[in-house]
């Protein structure tokens, strides 16, 4: 098990013991009354079985949805916790052979078409090859071997016309009033704005109207509720939205995507560790250029 893990079993066993200290120090003072534990201070250490449960369970939902590199991930954190469980180790086995196929027919069918004199759809395929490995040697050289200027589309957006998306879309906005004299600050009327945005599927807005009306009235009707359940959406559009960028070969423009996921939800690893991934094939694309 990993030093974390351990870590984390010690610390729930320290807790234990020492709320058993604490009950043997008060049952032998003189004239005590017998203390009052609550049951949960009776349940059991999680087992390794049990904390590797739900990251084998991410890992298969993660290898389904075509997300190879974070399903590794994720079957690594598992074995972490559980490094004796077969069925793990014979999982991650297969998908980095799995990988390894993916990217060696990636290859060949780009030396394919480069020998075809299809560029564009050389790169397209080497491109792939990286994309499931940034530290793959082979696609690496392979898009060296590209011509310098081939023809057709170009695969990387511009960053001149990337759709930036950096703003943090619960910021603060000044107080304003319409012309009729009606506050927008009030929360019925900030409310009533969510709700017509939400029906009209203007998600960015409604979350806009929505911490507004936080700040303003906190625990205004549904208002918490709405915007918990709206988050989760958004965070999960924007990701989602930058895994098509990226398999469209946009590559800037699924970053800008994956940062206005990391404004909403900081601690979102999969946007960090995607980030990361791109910017690397950024600058392996930038190497094979000055080449």
């Amino acid at each position: 098990m990993s030093r974390r893990g351990l870590l984390g079993l010690a610390l729930l066993a320290l807790a234990a013991s020492g709320c058993a200290s604490i009950r043997s120090a008060i049952s032998s003072a003189p004239g005590a009354p017998a203390p009052s534990v609550p049951r949960v201070l009776n349940a059991s250490v999680p087992t390794a079985d049990q904390l590797a449960a739900p990251h084998r369970a991410r890992a298969a939902q993660l290898e389904d949805q075509g997300q190879l590199r974070q399903a590794v991930d994720a079957w690594i954190t598992a074995l972490a916790f559980a490094p004796d469980h077969q069925p793990s180790r014979r999982a991650l086995k297969h998908l980095r052979e799995r990988i390894d196929r993916e990217i060696t027919e990636h290859l060949r069918s780009g030396w394919r078409d480069l020998a075809d004199d299809r560029a564009v759809a050389a790169r397209r395929q080497f491109m792939a090859a990286l994309a499931l490995d940034p530290d793959s040697h082979a696609a690496q050289e392979a898009l060296r071997a590209l011509p310098t200027a081939p023809t057709g589309p170009p695969v990387l957006e511009p960053k001149a016309t990337a759709v930036s998306v950096r703003s943090n879309i619960a910021a603060p906005e000044p107080s304003a009033r319409r012309r009729d004299g009606e506050d927008t600050e009030k929360p019925e009327v900030l409310y009533a704005a969510a709700k017509a945005h939400l029906a009209a599927k203007r998600d960015d807005e409604a979350y806009r109207a929505l911490a507004r009306l936080a700040r303003v009235s906190p625990g205004y009707k549904d208002a918490a509720v709405l915007i918990r359940e709206l988050h989760l959406r958004l965070v999960q559009q924007r990701y989602q939205e930058g895994v098509r960028l990226f398999r469209e070969e946009l590559i800037e423009a699924a970053i800008e995507k994956w940062r206005s996921v990391l404004e909403l939800e900081p601690g979102h690893d999969n946007a960090r560790r995607s980030i990361e991934q791109a910017e690397k094939i950024l600058r392996t694309l930038a190497v094979q250029t000055r080449h």
